[in-house]
């Protein structure tokens, strides 16, 4: 009888395996032919059915976004990432590369899985989208990366860790009356990320944003019209446009913004001697050499040895003004 009932079983996994690998063959067949329908033209970068990434989008307000598996293409006019599930084709992000507002590593590259983050400003509203990848599978998006983008935007990829960020904090815009008082606007969200300061709303929509490297004559300011708080005022190079930020963290927002501006000066000691821009140079002798820079000789930025919280703190000369009477240092 045991015989009788282990031939029995042994049929029936004679007879199994050949529909299960017909149902494997026909699964594979699905897979590769939704790939090759969502696989955007002129791709410098594709995932494939057995290179997967896994992905995490966020915004300011929420980076605690899960991770899930998707598949990631970089073509020339398109960056996308779909869910690695069948039946499910609404792209996980979906943006235009003059969207991209940057791309950093927040750790060296290491032999095990990588993080990259892509700053997206799409359709008016920020968005973080973060990438899990093998390092040959990271340089290779690195360097896909680097064909879409400008040289400012390579140049921010390659400052030295640890990278920049600050908020959202609740902020306002001031403008002082001819009476000295300081009148407020309508509150908003201001993000420092290491290329820009965003202003947002509560929805992570982008009201404004200011390149660092626009930032001169930086300024932290107590307000002696209020109980608490300052501001921190600064002009924009390109316009001449001065601004004052009302916050109540207003001397580490300054001091924050002060290092943020500065790094987006700096220039790998590497690169000022060699003078050339190979393209595989950042990705390791840039993290070797990372915390050799130098800064050059721009107006409007006096470095300090201030070595506040371990950082070289930059400021305006004179900016640090808190007395009493005039709000803004004078020139």
């Amino acid at each position: 009888m045991f015989e009788d009932i282990a031939l029995m079983i042994g049929i029936l996994i004679m007879l199994s395996v050949p529909v299960m690998g017909f149902i494997s063959t026909r699964h594979r067949a699905a897979l590769e032919a939704r790939l090759a329908r969502l696989r955007p033209p002129h791709l410098l970068f594709a995932d494939s059915l057995y290179d997967v990434s896994r992905v995490s989008v966020s915004s300011p307000h929420d980076r605690a976004a899960r991770w899930q598996k998707a598949y990631v293409f970089v073509a020339n006019k398109r960056i996308v990432g779909y869910s690695h599930k069948l039946g499910d084709d609404t792209p996980l992000f979906d943006f235009a590369p003059h969207q991209l507002e940057g791309f950093w590593r927040p750790k060296k590259y290491s032999s095990g899985d990588n993080v990259i983050e892509l700053h997206v400003n799409a359709d008016g509203k920020w968005q973080i989208v973060r990438l899990l990848l093998s390092k040959t599978r990271m340089l290779s998006l690195v360097r896909a990366l680097k064909q879409l983008v400008d040289a400012d935007m390579v140049r921010a990829y390659r400052q030295r860790r640890p990278y920049s960020y600050r908020g959202p904090t609740s902020a306002q815009l001031a403008t002082q009356n001819l009476q000295g008082a300081w009148e407020l606007d309508a509150p908003f969200k201001v993000y420092l990320m290491p290329s820009a300061l965003v202003f947002l709303d509560d929805r992570d929509n982008v009201l404004r944003m200011i390149p660092l490297r626009d930032i001169q004559g930086l300024a932290a300011l107590r307000r002696l019209d209020a109980p608490k708080g300052g501001l921190v005022r600064f002009t924009l190079l390109s316009t001449g446009e001065t601004l004052a930020i009302a916050l109540d963290d207003y001397e580490a927002w300054g001091r924050a913004i002060a290092v943020a501006a500065r790094r987006t000066l700096e220039e790998p000691l590497a690169q000022k001697q060699k003078k050339r821009q190979d393209d595989d140079m950042d990705d390791d002798l840039y993290d070797e050499g990372g915390e050799e820079l130098v800064l050059p000789e721009l107006s409007g930025f006096l470095v300090i040895d201030d070595w506040h919280d371990g950082e070289i703190i930059a400021w305006q000369p004179d900016a640090l003004t808190r007395q009493a009477g005039d709000a803004f240092p004078r020139s």
